[in-house]
């Protein structure tokens, strides 16, 4: 299964950089800029992959990476999953309004199971992926 590590994870905000990397905003924006970590960008937001975090902390020394891996490796599974608009909207930190506008435009693909819109891992991960820079 081709994405089947988009299960249980999310984007990371500026805030969660902040936190995880223990640098100031400004520092988590250069990195962005700078490409030296590549970020998801949705609409005006910018949002960074587990996987892309994961590969700037591999640049970094051990002991800076030690205390960080373990939270990003806690987002990979086995599994495909399909999830709510509202797991999307946890999933990619933005607002139920802009999660809708994405279905609508066609930049995120949905399927219906039982009447309900439901994204899967796979449309999830090439969304994420075609908006990397």
């Amino acid at each position: 299964m081709k994405y089947s590590y988009l299960n249980n994870f999310k984007l990371y905000t500026i805030k969660d950089l902040q936190s995880i990397l223990k640098i100031s905003r400004s520092f988590a924006y250069r990195l962005m800029n700078s490409g030296e970590l590549k970020c998801v960008h949705i609409h005006r937001l910018l949002r960074v992959t587990p996987w892309e975090l994961e590969a700037y902390m591999q640049s970094l020394t051990p002991q800076e990476i030690e205390t960080q891996i373990d939270t990003i490796k806690s987002y990979f599974s086995d599994s495909i999953q399909y999830y709510t608009i509202q797991e999307v909207n946890e999933i990619l930190q933005i607002s139920e309004s802009l999660t809708r506008q994405l279905l609508q435009s066609g930049e995120l693909k949905r399927k219906c199971i039982r009447q309900e819109t439901r994204i899967s891992s796979d449309s999830l991960f090439q969304f994420i992926t075609a908006n990397e820079r």
